[in-house]
């Protein structure tokens, strides 16, 4: 589902912006009884379009090319436990907040909208291979429901203001369960993050130990040509951070930078007269020029 901004650059994005616009209208007429007031009629029809803006970007965006059936038994982790993210990311997220507010808004059900969200997503990536108009993606799938997850919360925040409002009494209870479940979500994210982070530099000092304990600047200096398949090698197991170097008389440097889910770690491979050792870093220090 990545670079799905594709879907708006497409030349039948106009017939189906005005199927997908007149399929809204009309459900919304044909439940405008049930929905009952104004403000629900306009959360269903805005919810309906992002229904359908999901489907455009995701479905509709290509022309369907091969189906591929046996796509549906290869599920990969690699990008969620790799912990790389982009603007493709990013664009998962945001495609299914408006969902998550808008049928919040409608249903005050934020938990419900945001497991609607994820079965959606899901029936997305299994359709796309057997439709031949992408592949099936773990990563896309929880990136989908985090955006579905964070349009909910968003609109549990508007309803619980607007309850405050008009009331003039605030439900602690649904304060208290809001607060909670945004610390909980902050503290889950903050973890896996810094923690995975953490994983990755520690498991890499590690290896740099073990493969350069008891070489010294000399060492580096008569076996640096010699040595490079062997930080390539590390380079390439290690999930190919970002890499720069530096070198004089005195010390040899090799740093190894990570990002893992917006948390930043490096590891400074450091030869010496004394001998080798790495220094862990993180944050700014990574990024700064090796002296």
């Amino acid at each position: 589902m990545s670079n799905y901004l594709s879907a708006f650059d497409t030349a039948n994005l106009a017939v189906n912006g005005a199927i997908i616009l007149v399929v809204a209208i009309g459900l919304t007429m044909a439940f405008r009884r049930r929905l009952g007031a104004t403000s629900r009629r306009v959360a269903f029809f805005l919810a309906m379009l992002s229904v359908g803006g999901i489907i455009q970007a995701t479905l509709l965006r290509d022309p369907p090319t091969v189906s591929c059936v046996e796509c549906l038994t290869h599920w990969s982790l690699d990008r969620l436990v790799s912990g790389h993210v982009g603007t493709d990311t990013a664009l998962n997220i945001a495609l299914f907040v408006p969902l998550g507010l808008f049928a919040t808004l409608l249903w005050k059900a934020p938990f419900r909208v945001t497991g609607a969200g994820a079965l959606l997503s899901l029936a997305i990536e299994i359709a796309q291979p057997l439709l031949g108009v992408g592949a099936n993606d773990l990563a896309d799938i929880a990136a989908n429901t985090l955006g579905a997850f964070l349009g909910a919360g968003l609109a549990a925040v508007i309803l619980l203001v607007r309850d405050t409002i008009a009331s003039r009494h605030l439900d602690l209870r649904r304060f208290a369960t809001l607060a909670l479940t945004i610390l909980v979500t902050v503290g889950l994210a903050v973890g896996i993050s810094i923690g995975g982070a953490d994983a990755v530099r520690s498991a890499g000092a590690e290896q740099l130990n073990t493969m350069f304990a008891g070489t010294t600047r000399a060492d580096y200096q008569r076996n640096e040509e010699a040595w490079a398949p062997r930080l390539e090698a590390f380079w390439k197991a290690n999930r190919t951070p970002t890499n720069d170097a530096y070198n004089d008389e005195q010390v040899a440097l090799q740093r190894y930078t990570w990002t893992f889910y917006w948390t930043t770690r490096c590891v400074v491979a450091r030869w010496d007269t004394d001998g080798f050792r790495t220094e862990a870093a993180d944050g700014r220090q990574c990024t700064e020029r090796l002296p």
